[in-house]
C-alpha cells in the first residue's frame, strides 16, 4: 500500500508543519509519514504503526477503510485489509466521523455472521474467488450507506485541523 514517493517533508510531523498544510492535504501528509516510517519493512507494519501516536494509526486504519471501500466496497476491504478493522473503528470514533463508524461496525458484524458464505472464496484465495465473492452480495446494502455519506477526507482534515499536537510524530 506505501506510495512509490512519499515526499520526504513528512518524515517526521509537527504541529507547526500540519498547521501551514492545506486541508485537503492533512490526511495525506499523516498517511505518508506512516508510509515513511515502513519504508521497505511491510513484514514490519503492524509494530511500526503500533509505535506511532494513536492519532496518526486512526488517520492511517480510516484511510485504508475508506480506500478500500471507495475502490471495491467492504468486500474488498475485508479481502485485503481486514487487520485494520478494529484500529479503523477506534479510529472513526475518535476522530470524529461517527456515521463511518457505525456502518464499518455494522459490516464487521455482517462479516462475522457471514464469514461461512466468505470463507470458501478466501480458502481458495486466488483473483477469481475474489471476483466470485462479490455474488455472494453479503455487503451491497452497507456499501451503498458508505457511499453516501459525507467524505471521510474532510472529516480527517478537521479532526487534524482542530487538534495539531495530536498528530505530531517524531
Amino acid at each position: 500500500m506505501p506510495l512509490d514517493d512519499p515526499n520526504p517533508r513528512f518524515r517526521s510531523l509537527t504541529a507547526a508543519l500540519l498547521e501551514e498544510l492545506p486541508d485537503a492535504s492533512l490526511p495525506d501528509a499523516v498517511q505518508q509519514h506512516v508510509f515513511i516510517k515502513i519504508g521497505d519493512q511491510p513484514e514490519r507494519e503492524a509494530e511500526i504503526l503500533a509505535s506511532l501516536p494513536g492519532s496518526v494509526q486512526a488517520v492511517y486504519a480510516s484511510m485504508i477503510v475508506d480506500a478500500q471501500v471507495q475502490n471495491g466496497g467492504f468486500n474488498q476491504f475485508f479481502w485485503n485489509s481486514a487487520r485494520f478493522a478494529d484500529l479503523a473503528l477506534k479510529g472513526l470514533e475518535e476522530l470524529s466521523a461517527p456515521e463511518h463508524a457505525r456502518v464499518l461496525r455494522q459490516a464487521m458484524e455482517v462479516a462475522i455472521a457471514e464469514r461461512h458464505r466468505l470463507l470458501p472464496y478466501h480458502v481458495e484465495g486466488s483473483i477469481q474467488a475474489f471476483s466470485g465473492s462479490y455474488r455472494e452480495g453479503v455487503f451491497d446494502d452497507l456499501d451503498a450507506l458508505y457511499y453516501n455519506l459525507p467524505a471521510l477526507d474532510g472529516i480527517l482534515a478537521r479532526s487534524i485541523r482542530d487538534h495539531p499536537e495530536r498528530f505530531a510524530s517524531p
